[in-house]
C-alpha cells in the first residue's frame, strides 16, 4: 500500500511560494554576475603514466626565486603538500582512490602571474622526467559575459613527466 501523499501536495504550493518570495528579484534588465569560472593566476598540470610510492620534491625557480614543494605518495589521511614559496600550492589527487592511483596533480599560483617558471620533479632524490621551463601567455576573460564583472587573467600549461 502506498503512503498518502495528499498532505504533501496540499503544502507544495505554499513551499513554492515561500521559496519564490525569499529570493531577491533582479532589477529589470539587470544580470546576476558571479565569480564562478574566474581563474586568476597560473596553473601547471602534471601528466605521468604512473606515480610510484616515494617522497616527491618539486624544485621551482619562479622569476628568479628558488623554492620547493614536497609530498609523499601514497597519500595519508589529511595529507597536505608543503611549499616554501608564498602563493604556490601543489595539488594532490586521488586520496579516496586505491594507493596506486594517488598523484601530484600540478602547481597553482592563485592571483599571481609569474613570467618565468622552471620546474624539476624528483622522487626520492632521482629526477622524474625532464626539467621544463614555462613562459605563461596570460589571457583576459569575462566568464559571465561582456557586461559582467569580474575580469579574469590567467594561463595554464602541462608538464609531461
Amino acid at each position: 500500500m502506498l503512503p498518502d501523499l495528499r498532505p504533501f501536495f496540499l503544502l507544495l504550493p505554499c513551499l513554492l511560494l515561500a521559496c519564490a518570495t525569499s529570493m531577491p528579484a533582479a532589477a529589470p534588465g539587470a544580470r546576476n554576475c558571479t565569480t564562478l569560472g574566474c581563474v586568476n593566476g597560473f596553473s601547471l598540470d602534471f601528466s605521468a603514466p604512473s606515480w610510484p610510492p616515494g617522497k616527491y620534491t618539486v624544485e621551482l625557480t619562479v622569476d628568479g626565486q628558488r623554492g620547493t614543494c614536497e609530498a609523499t605518495l601514497p597519500l595519508q589521511a589529511n595529507a597536505t603538500a608543503r611549499c616554501s614559496l608564498p602563493g604556490v600550492s601543489l595539488g594532490l589527487s586521488g586520496s579516496a582512490l586505491p594507493a596506486d592511483q594517488h598523484s601530484l596533480s600540478g602547481l597553482q599560483w592563485s592571483n599571481a602571474r609569474p613570467a618565468l617558471v622552471e620546474v624539476s620533479v624528483l622522487r626520492d632524490g632521482a629526477p622524474v622526467g625532464k626539467p621544463a621551463s614555462f613562459r605563461p601567455a596570460y589571457t583576459t576573460s569575462r566568464p559571465n559575459g561582456p557586461d559582467c564583472e569580474p575580469v579574469c587573467t590567467g594561463a595554464s600549461a602541462s608538464m609531461t613527466l
